[in-house]
């Protein structure tokens, strides 16, 4: 029996800055996610708008 080498899972760390336009500043931690392989290009494709959300929601509770 000949084995195949396979793809299970995928670990995603997403890391974020804080970007002032002249400097990059450590920003909030995120977890890292494992995937399987066919859910990697919807979890990227999402990707922005979640951090987009998430920096409004951080910018609305600072003002807060």
């Amino acid at each position: 029996m000949q084995r195949k080498l396979r793809v299970s899972q995928v670990v995603i760390q997403p890391i974020l800055v804080w970007d002032d336009g002249e400097e990059l500043i450590p920003g909030p931690e995120l977890q890292a996610v494992t995937l399987p392989l066919s859910e990697v290009a919807m979890f990227a494709s999402s990707l922005p708008a979640e951090v987009a959300a998430l920096n409004k929601k951080l910018v609305e509770d600072k003002h807060k």
